[in-house]
């Protein structure tokens, strides 16, 4: 019974950072075409799509301080009872659009309204996350942009190609995100092929995230991965930190990580993802409705790496990376 209460508590409490984020119960200006957007947690990096997606509104003309859209955020703030509280709401509200990020916004929506469009962002390509009617088509209401899961092969070849003495890859996962699930077993893949072993300890919240990552230490792992997962976003400057006493690179497949430290990435520029959908977003509102719109393969990836990162490590990168530093 405690804990049934404990997690009532905590549910409560994120629906009340939900409230306090967004204005709950905000009346919408009449005439104002809504716009409702997703959020499972607030993170620095998943912020990033986020900004790129409003921005890329407002210089096609849609933005709240021109009174031409309005746009009503809920954050679940990493609480999936919450989260699906707060898509109801959404739905609610009859918004145009709903933008989800990343990945459980989006299956928690297209489990929930096949009439609103959904553009989805931070998200694999639906049928990778069983997101398929029968006969495999998609959802029609599905847009937005999607990533499939081979570009994460490339993060084992980068810890090759950076760290050659490299032998074994540490990396923390939590088993409750779909999406962490299936990116696991394509690097577990990809560093086989590699010829690295794989240390792998699933965690199911920020606090285990530390505690792993001091255990892959004292196993003796020689680089460290941080999985394109919720809970390794938001411990992440904790992870670095055990990485760093220990001198131990981080390797990841999110530019926004390699900004807030990582050495390299190979992956998506979330801002980039954000505003590829919210130009998308821009056309449907122009339009009126939804028509003609498609689920879009993410466009932009890039190489890139942190200087800083790289200099206290005393690396030195090969060609082909972009540095990135923190904003």
């Amino acid at each position: 019974m405690l804990n049934i209460l404990r997690r009532l508590n905590g549910s409560l409490a994120a629906l009340l950072g939900v409230c306090m984020l967004a204005g709950c119960g905000r009346a919408s200006r009449p005439g104002t075409p809504v716009v409702g957007f997703l959020d499972f947690v607030e993170d620095d990096t998943l912020a990033k799509a986020r900004q790129g997606f409003i921005e890329a509104l407002a210089e096609h003309g849609f933005s709240e301080k021109k009174g031409t859209i309005e746009v009503v955020y809920r954050c679940a703030q990493g609480d999936q009872p919450t989260l699906i509280q707060a898509c109801q709401d959404l739905i609610s509200r009859r918004p145009r659009l709903i933008a989800t990020c990343p990945t459980l916004s989006t299956i928690v929506a297209a489990q929930r309204t096949q009439d609103i469009p959904i553009l989805m962002m931070v998200s694999p390509r639906p049928d990778i996350v069983g997101l398929t009617r029968a006969g495999g088509s998609f959802q029609s209401n599905l847009l937005g942009a999607y990533e499939t899961l081979d570009y994460l092969k490339e993060g084992p070849a980068i810890i090759r190609q950076v760290v050659p003495q490299a032998r074994m890859v540490g990396l923390v996962y939590n088993p409750a995100e779909p999406q962490s699930v299936l990116a696991l077993e394509v690097i577990r893949k990809a560093c086989a092929e590699q010829g690295l072993s794989l240390e792998v300890t699933p965690v199911s919240s920020s606090t285990d995230a530390v505690m792993a990552a001091q255990v892959l230490v004292s196993k003796g792992v020689q680089a460290f991965f941080a999985m394109p997962d919720n809970t390794v976003f938001a411990s992440f400057e904790a992870l670095k930190k055990v990485c760093d006493q220990a001198r131990l690179p981080v390797f990841t497949s999110e530019s926004g990580l390699v900004a807030r430290g990582a050495l390299a990435a190979y992956g998506a520029d979330f801002y980039a993802w954000g505003r590829q959908v919210g130009a998308q977003a821009a056309r449907i509102l122009e339009k009126g409705d939804s028509s003609g719109a498609q689920l879009e393969q993410v466009a932009i990836r890039k190489r890139v790496f942190n200087p800083q990162s790289a200099a206290r490590l005393g690396i030195r990168m090969p060609a082909g990376f972009e540095p990135v530093s923190a904003p």
